[in-house]
């Protein structure tokens, strides 16, 4: 599939089950392992996640992606927040030949009739087809601002799953997680330092540390709070 190509969109390629912080709570860890049921039993699944930015929403949709693309699956991640401006509703047109869709952020669309409209094709092509479906939301879908009932209908009967936020202890955990996997070991207190010294949303903190790995690696230096702070000028 060329489609992720031709719209400028890039999928996170390291975003995958194994590195998705569970944090010990029932819910994530049942829908992870909804999630990663084998492909072929799970086709007709249709799934709504909804849960504030840095939830995870969007790790898990490209975690889909992956995980059916490395199986052999002809996959689409769709962040909609970034395309709205970008491309028109018909971009869900004709992607009859996927296997699996998944579209992050649809509460950013949705106030317009010809999105609810193409959604609600979408929806309906893919339960017809068995394409498997996973789409993402801030909001449960009797929130959503849908001026066309029959789409709330259709996204109230999918499988709903609500992601909680993570806490500051989860985040710092997830930071740690992170660095082991990248080959660091980042402490507690150092943990604990990122979070007080910058913006706590999620997703910033793991491009910091991202960029954190890249520096270790230029400089020969452990991940230590005075390098931090020297790397950040903090």
């Amino acid at each position: 599939m060329n489609e992720q190509l031709e719209l400028g969109v890039r999928r996170q390629l390291d975003n995958s089950f194994a590195n998705f912080y569970l944090s010990g709570d029932g819910v994530r860890s049942a829908l992870v392992k909804d999630l990663q049921s084998e492909p072929a039993a799970m086709r007709e699944e249709l799934l709504y996640l909804w849960g504030l930015a840095g939830s995870g929403r969007s790790h898990l949709l490209q975690a889909v992606c992956n995980q059916a693309h490395d199986s052999g699956q002809r996959s689409l991640y769709l962040p909609l927040s970034q395309l709205r401006d970008e491309a028109a509703p018909e971009v869900l047109a004709d992607l009859d030949q996927l296997d699996v869709i998944c579209l992050d952020d649809i509460d950013d669309v949705v106030n317009t009739e010809a999105w609810q409209l193409a959604l609600f094709g979408l929806y309906n092509r893919c339960h017809q087809r068995g394409i498997r479906l996973v789409v993402s939301a801030r909001v449960p879908p009797a929130q959503l601002s849908l001026s066309l009932a029959d789409l709330r209908s259709r996204l109230s009967a999918m499988t709903v799953f609500q992601l909680p936020p993570y806490s500051d202890a989860d985040k710092a955990r997830i930071l740690q997680f992170r660095a082991e996997r990248l080959g660091m070991v980042l402490s507690d207190k150092t943990a604990r330092f990122m979070l007080n010294r910058s913006s706590r949303e999620l997703t910033y903190l793991i491009e910091r540390l991202a960029n954190l790995d890249r520096q270790t690696l230029r400089f020969q230096r452990r991940l230590t709070i005075p390098f931090i702070k020297e790397i950040f000028r903090w």
